[in-house]
């Protein structure tokens, strides 16, 4: 019995590597061509956009009230596709600010062995995800880097 019970799974095995079918002469599956046209990665090296202002990224998030994030001296903001990086080497409490301002929007958490905090904001037309990196050891003297991505 146990023979048998070794052969017919050798024989199952040996079918499926094939390609054989159970089914016999089935009909092969046709390929369905996407009906949504593809968006274009916001990672793309060529893309990003450094000449953007900061009022274009006020213009971009009008559910976020942005004046204490646009009030952090030396902030700099950068553009590619739906991805903004916003960033500040002041030592003057920078990442703190920044770290303030994305709470009074997401519930962060941080993430292990990269000094970074993220979180998600959701409303009714897009999801925003916020991730602020802290630069430096020093809590109040750490700059930053925000990342901020819009489903849209």
């Amino acid at each position: 019995m146990r023979r048998l019970l070794i052969v017919a799974l050798i024989a199952v095995s040996a079918a499926g590597l094939t390609g054989c079918s159970v089914v016999g002469n089935a009909e092969p599956v046709a390929t369905i061509e996407p009906t949504v046209e593809p968006v274009d990665a916001p990672n793309d090296p060529n893309a990003w956009d450094q000449s953007v202002t900061l009022e274009q990224f006020v213009d971009a998030f009008p559910e976020f009230d942005t004046d204490g994030l646009i009030s952090i001296p030396g902030i700099t903001v950068q553009n590619n596709t739906r991805l903004w990086v916003l960033g500040s080497s002041d030592p003057d409490h920078s990442y703190e600010n920044a770290v303030s301002w994305a709470e009074d929007y997401v519930d962060l958490e941080a993430e292990e062995g990269n000094d970074t905090v993220s979180g998600i904001y959701t409303d009714k037309t897009r999801n925003v995800s916020i991730a602020i990196r802290q630069v430096g050891d020093d809590v109040e003297t750490a700059a930053f880097l925000m990342y901020i991505t819009s489903s849209i």
